[in-house]
């Protein structure tokens, strides 16, 4: 998983790079671009992840490592 961002120097624009798999965005509302500090936050939606996290963490895994 890769998210790259892109600032644009000349008008100030974010540009939110990544794989198509992942579903991200970047919150507007949140973009503080001043003199010192360009800051913003990213939302991401890991679901997906979470679903696997809990499926290999409940069923037990075999001997020769594969799941059961």
């Amino acid at each position: 998983m890769i998210i790259k961002i892109e600032y644009n120097k000349s008008n100030g624009t974010l540009n939110l790079i990544k794989d198509d798999e992942i579903v991200a965005v970047i919150n507007d509302n949140t973009i503080v671009d001043d003199n010192d500090a360009l800051s913003f936050e990213i939302a991401l939606d890991v679901t997906q992840y979470q679903q696997i996290e809990d499926i290999t963490q409940y069923e037990p895994i075999e001997e020769d490592g594969g799941i059961n």
